[in-house]
């Protein structure tokens, strides 16, 4: 289970149930199906989060926890651009494939890109009539 998971997920004895608690955000028991199979939907989770779940049948004992640790992704690295003055008309750089730069104009987001599987981006941000233009084709007044 790592910080881009949304869903614990598990095997217990088929028709019983599973307590999930998430210290400080959720406790809930959830049912084991014929398969053997169970869910709890969760939302994103915290890195180094514990879960802590354990399995209850009818007349007999509980059994003992099991702690998961939700383990931290990495950061993403640092979008790299190019330098860039008046007399370019577009931004390009590197990002990681399929991350998302947002491109601030004076502090204003003008444009959110996309970073493909080359790891490129490029935003064209103003042409010589002073006109905002992006990859899709709107314009914007400066």
């Amino acid at each position: 289970m790592d910080t881009d998971d949304t869903r614990v997920t598990g095997k217990g004895v088929p028709n019983s149930k599973v307590y999930v608690r998430i210290p400080g955000r959720v406790e809930r028991h959830v049912d084991v199906n014929a398969s053997g199979d169970w869910y709890l939907d969760t939302g994103l989770l915290n890195g180094g989060q514990e879960i802590i779940v354990h399995q209850e049948l009818p007349r007999k004992l509980n059994s003992e926890d099991t702690v998961i640790n939700v383990k931290q992704l990495p950061a993403l690295g640092v979008p790299r651009i190019d330098y860039v003055d008046s007399s370019h008309d577009r931004v390009w750089g590197w990002a990681d494939p399929g991350a998302t730069v947002d491109v601030h104009v004076h502090g204003i987001v003008r444009q959110n890109v996309i970073a493909d599987g080359s790891r490129k981006m490029e935003y064209i941000y103003w042409t010589r009539k002073r006109k905002c233009k992006n990859r899709s084709n709107t314009n914007e007044d400066w």
